[in-house]
């Protein structure tokens, strides 16, 4: 999943300015992408990555065990609590938020914990304009929440997030479809 995914996250992860500041990752999966920006984009900063599964955690350990600036966490989402006075510089998600029961829940966790200009990026190949992906639920037995572009802009703003901006990122041999890329930031807490 790993090699499909960078080429559709690359542009955008490359394109964030370096900080000192803090990091967050929902959903680190394999870890390729945390481990990227604890070297790269927040290399002075903590990065930190929670998952829900313990399974995919131990296959982050292996690619961040030497990055002392990586904490990783087994935890849900949305009843984890950051270290105290803790907030992210940009909090990143790729292919997590249509599992979340409550999503607009989720994204309203997400931008509280955002810094003063702290950007939220979720991305998800699963959403109402990328038909492949509609067979999801029933091909992995699971229940997932379909949202439309326009929901996840609408849940953006919701959540008190400004400069809300969308783009759809296609690339990768394996995957068909397109993933959705949606961002916002944080002006004041």
């Amino acid at each position: 999943m790993s090699t499909e995914h960078w080429p559709r996250i690359e542009g955008i992860l490359t394109n964030i300015e370096n900080s000192a500041g803090n990091y967050l990752e929902i959903g680190p999966g394999n870890g390729y992408s945390i481990k990227y920006m604890a070297e790269n984009k927040f290399s002075a900063g903590q990065c930190y990555g929670i998952d829900l599964s313990q399974e995919m955690i131990n296959c982050c350990i292996p690619k961040t065990i030497d990055l002392k600036n990586v904490h990783l966490e087994t935890a849900d989402f949305c009843d984890w609590e950051p270290p105290k006075n803790t907030y992210f510089d940009l909090i990143f998600s790729m292919e997590v938020f249509y599992y979340f029961k409550n999503m607009g829940e989720a994204i309203n966790k997400a931008a509280s914990l955002l810094s003063d200009g702290g950007e939220l990026v979720v991305m998800v190949d699963f959403f109402l304009e990328n038909p492949v992906s509609h067979s999801w639920p029933e091909q992995m037995g699971l229940s997932l929440a379909l949202w439309s572009k326009d929901q996840y802009a609408d849940s953006f703003i919701k959540s008190g997030l400004s400069d809300v901006s969308q783009v759809l990122i296609s690339g990768g041999q394996l995957e068909d479809g397109l993933t959705l890329c949606t961002r916002g930031r944080r002006l004041l807490r």
